[in-house]
This record gives structure tokens, C-alpha cells and sequence, in this order.
């Protein structure tokens, strides 16, 4: 298989004001509707995170909240979800780009073994009506301990998402 080198680049400046102005108004809408953000305890995040995209899925949510962008909503939680995943497992955080129009900014744990996409993840997570709402699930399995007997030597960044 022909495997094309995966780059890799921190958010600029213009990048991390807006990808943060997002990040804001998603906590905003979570306490809107009255789900838990404390950021400093990534677990309820990933909790608050899990339990709003069934309400809105289900739209159970304010008018605001259904209301908001879609796309800047996925981003907004993403960002969530990220800071969550680099405040609990220590993974960082970097733009992406496999080639063939597949990039994006992702979560990438410190061997970069492993990554996710947040953003798309986020999306896929919303408004695919196909795809499980397994968040929770997911960031529990970010374990090192879970992830290391799936790892494959010489291989780098495998998505998990």
C-alpha cells in the first residue's frame, strides 16, 4: 500500500483566536442548557459532551443551540473535547494533513500512535444519524493501557474516529 507522509503543524495565532471564540460559545450553549463544563475536570466534560449531543440529536435543546451554525457548533465542541483529551491522557494537539483532502486539526497522543480528528469526529457525531454517540466510550479507551495492544509497530497516527 502506498502510504503518503502525514504533516503535521501547530495552530497559528489567527487559528487558535477563533478555534478558542468557538470553543466559548459551546460552553456558552452547554450551560444554556444546563449541562456541567468545568474545564478543569475533563471527565465531565467528556460527560456534559456525551449527554448534549443526545439532546440535541433529539432537540431537546434551546432555540439558540439548534439554532447556532452547524459546522461552527462541531468545531466549538471539538475544541471541548480536545482540551478534555490533552488535559486527562497529556496527548497533543496539531493540524493534519494525510493528503488526498483529508486534514484537519486533531488530538494525537504523545507517541503519535494514534489521533482523532475532533472537529469532523464532533460533526460525524451530531448529524450523522448512522454514527453512535459513543464519546464517552471513546475517551475512555484513550487509555494507554487500552490502546497499546492495538498498536502496530512502525506505523504512526492510526484514527481512531
Amino acid at each position: 500500500i502506498f502510504m503518503t507522509e502525514i504533516t503535521e503543524r501547530l495552530a497559528d495565532s489567527e487559528e487558535k483566536e477563533e478555534l478558542l471564540a468557538l470553543k466559548e460559545k459551546a460552553i456558552d450553549l452547554l450551560k444554556e442548557n444546563n449541562f456541567a463544563c468545568d474545564e478543569s475536570n475533563p471527565k465531565e466534560v467528556a460527560t456534559s459532551l456525551r449527554h448534549f449531543i443526545d439532546a440535541y440529536k433529539e432537540q431537546k435543546v434551546t432555540a439558540d443551540t439548534l439554532a447556532y451554525d452547524k459546522v461552527d457548533l462541531a468545531y466549538g465542541l471539538g475544541e471541548l473535547f480536545a482540551n478534555a483529551v490533552m488535559n486527562f491522557y497529556q496527548w497533543e494537539y496539531f493540524y493534519l494533513d494525510k493528503g488526498n483532502d483529508v486534514a484537519g486539526f486533531a488530538v494525537v497522543n504523545p507517541n503519535k500512535k494514534w489521533y482523532i480528528f475532533v472537529h469532523h469526529y464532533l460533526y460525524d457525531l451530531l448529524f450523522d444519524e448512522e454514527k453512535e454517540n459513543n464519546l464517552l466510550l471513546n475517551f475512555n479507551t484513550l487509555n494507554p493501557s487500552e490502546l497499546k495492544p492495538y498498536e502496530k509497530p512502525h506505523i504512526n497516527y492510526m484514527g481512531l474516529n
